[in-house]
């Protein structure tokens, strides 16, 4: 019986227990059935720009290819890690989108927005060497309005990490790279019991695009129940069985 309990040990361990794993509390890699294509954003995203337009849209990870030049990405259908899927989100010059997260901000607890930020092969094609795609930033915000939307004249910007900063992972050339932004609630008490509000966003200069993918915000406190896959269970009621089995035929 010890070793078939070892084994079953073993699988729960491959597979996590329940509670074992953070929360993510916002998962978004723009995996709607069909690409929008411009000026349209899957909901609860909302675009905002200059007189309240919008420039950007959700796509498949094939499109952008400038006649003789590179796709768009390297690895494409689905997209390479850390990005997600088979599309992702473009905004061009002083675009940006926003979402209400739903999350409440608690006292004494950490947030973490993580985004993929593309480096578009097309961009670098056919202009500057890839310059004018580190003009991105993702940024938290709080709704302290309370208005249920966001608001950047009256809600309260927490933080960002921008293409530009220090500390940016800069993606190669038709590739994907990981960048995030940690807010702790210790830092600003005001702010607890008010929503957190993710905005994504691409700067000013003409001709900047902003590729995104795969965002998550997260929390190590908001542990979250994990079950463990039909599969893993049916092994398991397998191997309590056999060990049954064996100690009734020991017996008998």
């Amino acid at each position: 019986m010890r070793p078939l309990m070892t084994i079953l040990a073993v699988a729960l361990l491959v597979w996590g227990s329940p509670g074992a794993t953070a929360g993510f509390l916002v998962v978004e890699s723009w995996e709607i059935p069909t690409p929008l294509g411009y000026f349209a954003f899957p909901s609860p995203w909302v675009g905002a720009g200059p007189q309240g337009g919008t420039n950007g849209g959700a796509f498949s990870s094939g499109v952008e290819s400038a006649g003789t030049g590179p796709g768009a990405f390297n690895v494409a259908n689905p997209l390479a890690a850390p990005a997600d899927g088979n599309h992702y989100l473009q905004l061009g010059r002083s675009y940006s989108v926003s979402t209400l997260t739903g999350v409440t901000i608690q006292a004494n607890r950490e947030y973490t927005l993580s985004t993929a930020i593309g480096n578009s092969n097309y961009l670098n094609y056919a202009y500057a060497a890839g310059a004018q795609q580190k003009y991105w930033g993702i940024s938290l915000w709080a709704d302290t309005a309370d208005l249920g939307s966001f608001d950047s004249s009256v809600d309260t910007f927490i933080g960002q990490e921008f293409g530009f900063s220090g500390t940016a992972n800069v993606p190669a050339v038709g590739a994907w790279a990981l960048n995030s932004f940690a807010f702790n609630s210790t830092t600003t008490p005001s702010l607890v019991g008010k929503e957190l509000v993710i905005v994504l966003g691409n700067g000013d200069p003409a001709f900047s695009v902003s590729n995104f993918d795969n965002v998550t915000l997260s929390t190590p406190d908001a542990a979250t129940a994990t079950p463990l896959p039909p599969s893993v269970l049916l092994l398991a009621a397998g191997l309590l069985g056999l060990a049954r089995w064996g100690v009734r035929t020991r017996r008998g």
